[in-house]
């Protein structure tokens, strides 16, 4: 998700609540309940940053940042200092691919309403600050993640017409719009050792998560919701990431929650709330973001660590 309020954001969920977008899946009972959840710990990292879209820990003791504000990749490191790594229109979801940084650009909400394909993939070269292009002519790339074999995939959540895009590995990384049909998808994460992949939505009411085999897209079936978790008011889910263990954290952007569910046991729970327009998670990696921390970033400009609560 990009730009957008929480007035704007749930709004737009009420409006298009349960209306389908192209594409169908197979429905599901919602999550199990969440027997003995509990919050998780919070502590303010760092704020004032402007609105932030994603981020990834770079292994190097700082926080790669997207920002919509200053349209940048932006560095936080331990100290608070920002420092910009390079300029990118509306960047989106970063992900690590190999030792460099694969970068969504044209992560707008005026692209996705106008349709115009003007999203990029690049590749950035922490070391150079050099950045080389991957894939062009996407609309709105928004999360982003790779498949087992290498090929990449992008959704958007505002407007209709490509569904989820599936970038092709190879000299031309060929883009297939429509791999899945399914529009209003915003974070994505893949399990590549059962090759499946899941996403969220963020303007449909039922605010679910959708599994979906990387064989066979066409069979896309809904595995959970947050609705009755939490505050009633529209979640707005926005990018989720899958933890090494397999269990996924989804920020509510419109509620102002985080979100955890676990496909093994079929577990949600809520962790965390009271933020304002979370946009996006990472786990901590250590190097100075505490490993087995979730951090979010958010539309406020705020970086924060969620540490779990103690057994």
């Amino acid at each position: 998700m990009n730009r957008w309020g929480a007035s704007a954001v749930a709004g737009a969920a009420l409006i298009v609540g349960a209306v389908a977008a192209p594409g169908s899946f197979a429905a599901t009972a919602g999550p199990a309940p969440a027997h003995a959840c509990k919050l998780w710990r919070m502590h303010t990292v760092a704020s004032g940053l402007g609105i932030l879209e994603s981020l990834l820990p770079d292994n190097q003791g700082g926080m790669l940042l997207s920002s919509s504000t200053n349209n940048a990749v932006e560095r936080l490191a331990k100290n608070g200092d920002v420092t910009t790594v390079v300029s990118a229109s509306s960047p989106g979801q970063l992900v690590w691919h190999g030792k460099r940084i694969l970068l969504p650009t044209g992560d707008g909400v005026e692209s996705g309403a106008l349709n115009r394909d003007d999203g990029t993939l690049e590749l950035l070269n922490l070391a150079t600050g050099k950045v080389q292009p991957y894939a062009d002519h996407l609309t709105m790339p928004n999360g982003l993640a790779l498949g087992p074999g290498g090929a990449a995939y992008v959704t958007r959540d505002t407007g209709t017409g490509t569904g989820i895009t599936r970038i092709g590995v190879g000299k031309r990384h060929k883009v297939k719009t429509q791999w899945a049909k399914l529009s209003d998808t915003n974070g994505i994460a893949v399990d590549r050792k059962r090759k499946v992949m899941y996403v969220d939505r963020t303007f449909t009411q039922k605010a679910p998560v959708i599994r979906i085999p990387l064989r066979h897209p066409g069979r896309a079936k809904q595995v959970a919701n947050f609705v009755g978790l939490g505050s009633a008011a529209p979640k707005g889910l926005d990018d989720l990431i899958r933890a090494r263990g397999g269990v996924l954290y989804v920020p509510g952007n419109s509620s102002g929650e985080v979100f955890s569910y676990d496909p093994k046991t079929d577990r949600a729970c809520l962790i965390a709330s009271g933020l304002q327009n979370p946009s996006a998670t990472a786990i901590g990696t250590g190097h100075g973001w505490r490993k087995g921390s979730v951090f979010v970033c958010g539309f406020d400009g705020t970086v924060r660590r969620l540490d779990p609560p103690k057994q």
